[in-house]
């Protein structure tokens, strides 16, 4: 299992999901359909199995006796990670639908989820963790409302 990483993870439409950026929990909670499932929120660990990526709550890790029961802990096979721009990068980006990108911009674009805005780099076992799974990347436009966002996001993950 690997430290923990600033994201949430939420099963949305029976999909593994890491969220990342602005507005990712409210937007997961409310407004992304009656089915989602919230994993866990700000503290995410990550485990390898074969060719999937396991998500798990990283919550264990903060408290007494400092450790994750596997077998007990929410947990799910990864398929997507959602990188939520803020209205900033939206607009600088030119982007207005949630647009597939390359391992090499998910990384770039999450720096401050994987590093916790330390100057540690932590991008490497990032990269080697996702690399080999089956994982889609996905940027996910600004919206004026969270039920907007939730709407694509939901429509979108299937």
């Amino acid at each position: 299992m690997t430290g923990v990483y600033y994201a949430d993870i939420f099963e949305i439409n029976d999909k593994g999901c890491i969220i990342m950026g602005y507005g990712k929990s409210k937007t997961c909670r409310k407004y992304t359909g009656e089915s989602t499932v919230e994993i866990t929120n700000d503290m995410a660990c990550f485990e390898k199995s074969n060719n999937d990526l396991l998500g798990y709550s990283g919550y264990g890790l903060m408290m007494p006796p400092y450790s994750i029961d596997k077998q007990s802990a929410p947990h799910t096979i990864i398929s997507y990670i959602l990188r939520m721009l803020d209205e900033e990068e939206t607009n600088k980006m030119n982007i207005n639908q949630i647009t597939s990108v390359n391992i090499d911009t998910i990384i770039e674009m999450c720096q401050f989820n994987i590093n916790y805005g330390q100057s540690s780099d932590r991008s490497t076992e990032f990269r080697n963790l996702i690399q080999s799974s089956n994982i889609t990347f996905l940027l996910v436009p600004w919206c004026d409302s969270m039920e907007t966002k939730g709407n694509i996001i939901s429509n979108y993950i299937k």
